[in-house]
């Protein structure tokens, strides 16, 4: 049961095989809480604490909006839904703006067109039952107790939150695209970086809202080789979500429990990377005893001015490899260290690599 949502009311992710991901999901300790069928589509509803995902595939031997949008973007994040206090205003300035505003009738909730293929699903604030698990708008039939993945008997390091989501983007769409989200949803752009790996490189701005949603945006720097942002809006075939990011209280905690869970994550960075942090944080307390379990476990770690930042991205699981998962701890950070950026973009532009060699 949801007992404290978050501004992010739940993320969709259409997936052409739905059990597959479902039950990917039930890694990270998510609960299937609904079903929900309708004339050309199948939807799980999944939760971990205050995160929902729902996961929706094509129903059995009909062929539909979900089977078309499957087929032009492969497994990907189709609705981004969002808790608002002033969702008359939104859809005020949506409109006002050009984008596509669906009302449906019945008293469900609007949708908003997004960047590229992506919706946003608006819901009122002010009508959130916390004691209520289901979303509304769908004929849900909840699952009685729940279904678990009983692989590990162990605990999952539970999800906080939904931290952020990042969003790749055509060159040249980034102002544009960060301009439309700040004047539509009252966002506020927080940070701007340029990140350079190799031969690649990309510009990236963060933007947030008053309720906490916030997206890192990147486009890719069209005069250097092409990377992972170019790698994802081409197989993407638009802008989109890249990877969702979860909060955790203990990343070391979460990374072993959901590696035995079956979670699979990029190979470390290498061994020069945590000498260099071993160098850099030498007078930090409790820093040096933890690094052989950051190196151990991939994580990567910086500090800005509120405290320190832990990350981790998972190995893509889904069709078409471009959707994965981050992992992030926040001692008292609010920010994205440039440093865990660079050293994230490498680890993804490696694994990509080696996914290239071995296809």
């Amino acid at each position: 049961m949801n007992q404290n949502p978050s501004a992010v009311a739940y993320t969709e992710i259409y997936a052409a095989d739905g059990p597959a991901a479902v039950a990917y999901f039930r890694r990270y300790g998510f609960t299937e809480v609904a079903t929900a069928t309708g004339a050309d589509q199948h939807s799980t509803l999944l939760e971990a604490g205050p995160v929902r995902v729902i996961v929706t595939t094509p129903a059995a031997r009909t062929y539909g909006p979900v089977s078309e949008w499957l087929a032009r973007h492969g497994d990907a994040v189709a609705d981004i839904a969002l808790y608002r206090d002033d969702v008359e205003q939104v859809l005020e300035r949506a409109s006002a703006a050009g984008l596509g505003v669906h009302r449906p009738g019945h008293g469900g909730p609007a949708v908003v067109q997004g960047l590229g293929a992506l919706r946003h699903t608006v819901l009122d604030l002010i009508d959130v039952d916390p004691g209520d698990p289901l979303v509304p708008g769908r004929a849900w039939s909840p699952v009685q107790g729940g279904r678990r993945d009983l692989s590990d008997e162990g605990r999952a390091e539970p999800l906080r939150e939904v931290d952020h989501l990042a969003v790749c983007l055509p060159p040249g769409e980034l102002a544009a695209t960060a301009e439309l989200y700040r004047r539509v949803w009252d966002m506020e752009v927080v940070d701007s970086q340029r990140i350079e790996a190799g031969p690649t490189a990309m510009d990236s701005l963060v933007l947030r809202d008053a309720l906490g949603v916030t997206y890192v945006m990147a486009e890719p720097d069209p005069t250097r080789a092409p990377g992972q942002v170019d790698e994802f809006v081409k197989g993407h075939g638009a802008a989109g979500i890249q990877h969702i990011a979860w909060r955790v209280d203990d990343l070391v905690e979460a990374v072993t429990g959901f590696a035995r869970r079956g979670v699979e994550f990029p190979p470390a960075p290498p061994a020069t990377y945590y000498e260099d942090l071993a160098a850099r944080f030498a007078g930090t307390p409790g820093l040096p005893a933890q690094l052989p379990d950051l190196q151990a476990t991939g994580i990567v770690l910086d500090v800005d001015h509120g405290g320190t930042l832990l990350q981790i991205f998972t190995r893509a699981p889904h069709q078409r490899g471009l959707l994965f998962y981050e992992l992030i701890e926040r001692r008292g950070a609010t920010g994205f260290g440039e440093r865990n950026v660079v050293a994230l973009f490498e680890a993804r532009e490696r694994d990509l690599a080696r996914l290239a060699a071995a296809s």
